[in-house]
């Protein structure tokens, strides 16, 4: 039994050894395929026309913006997601101190933003 052991001990340093120093993988072949994953990854969320994927990547960003016809619906976030998961973590956990924390923070951060509009 110990000798069996000992085989299938050595069979898989061998194969871990063979695995590390992996001679199929050469830098040309990791750069194709994590480029092809990139690509994978991206189609999977926007399928874009071929010629304008070129245009984009061949192109430089100077500024990501919102589109300017967006109206930003900043209130109606904070007023149905921060409100309700706050309520919901101060019901989980009954640390209601949270919302003086809360408080604490939102009147320093008013300050920082009030002294930059001066």
């Amino acid at each position: 039994m110990p000798k069996k052991l000992s085989v299938v001990v050595l069979a898989a340093l061998a194969l871990a050894v063979l695995c590390a120093w992996s001679p199929w993988l050469t830098q040309a072949s990791a750069e194709v395929r994590a480029v092809n994953v990139f690509k994978g990854v991206i189609k999977s969320m926007a399928d874009f026309n071929h010629a304008d994927w070129i245009a984009l990547l061949q192109g430089e960003v100077e500024k990501i913006s919102l589109p300017q016809h967006k109206e930003r619906k900043t209130r109606e976030w904070i007023l149905t997601q921060v409100v309700p998961a706050m309520a919901r973590y101060i019901v989980d956990t009954g640390d209601d101190k949270l919302i003086d924390d809360f408080r604490e923070e939102f009147e320093g951060a008013l300050k920082k933003a009030l002294e930059r509009l001066e």
